[in-house]
């Protein structure tokens, strides 16, 4: 089996880092306030790939209206089982070294599976909120290209992290910026700051 089997790849379901205790793959995200900007979709096709027999990346967030393009890099034939309700879900094989394009229309956290082999599992978040990342294999985020200005509470009061299935997993309050007045040359607010 050119897979080798489900024995013989990682469960990403939850991955929690032995020296940090940081979770990977949690979505975390800057909502917009009250008429605020919303994310424009993707200005090219975000690729989510099926490698080695597993999904890569695990956790995908793409933005509404933006266009993913599902591959199979693989040489067997993987099939994607995208089980969405808000947006269009399918169902389709796809050979080795072939590609298929689906478009996220709506907010929603999708998971997505291969009915071939079912241990591989993955997720599309689908959001329209301009700023989010996916955390790294130590828990760690950063959040880039945040507009300059001030930011001052409320706005930045808490981030709420829910798992995939809307399950809350933390709050962070207060979290520690890079300057609470950010510059236009680079924007970022990351959990590493002193």
């Amino acid at each position: 089996q050119a897979c080798g089997g489900k024995d013989t790849v990682p469960d990403e379901s939850l991955v929690v880092d032995k020296g940090s205790k940081g979770i990977q793959w949690a979505v975390v995200m800057l909502e917009p306030t009250a008429g605020g900007a919303k994310a424009a979709p993707a200005a090219q096709k975000i690729s989510f790939d099926q490698k080695q027999c597993l999904f890569t990346s695990h956790v995908l967030v793409v933005t509404e209206k933006s266009v993913v393009e599902l591959k199979n890099s693989d040489t067997v034939a993987h099939n994607v089982n995208i089980k969405a309700v808000k947006n269009r879900g399918i169902n389709k094989t796809i050979s080795g070294g072939e590609a298929i394009t689906w478009t996220a229309e709506r907010e929603e956290k999708i998971p997505v599976e291969c009915n071939v082999h079912p241990w591989m599992k993955g997720w599309i978040v689908v959001t329209d909120a301009p700023y989010y990342a996916v955390t790294d294999a130590q828990g760690h985020f950063k959040i880039e290209n945040v507009p300059a200005g001030s930011y001052k509470d409320p706005y930045l009061t808490m981030i709420r992290l829910d798992t995939l299935d809307d399950q809350p997993l933390g709050v962070l309050f207060n979290f520690g910026m890079h300057g609470t007045t950010l510059d236009g040359d680079s924007p970022m607010i990351s959990v590493d700051a002193p």
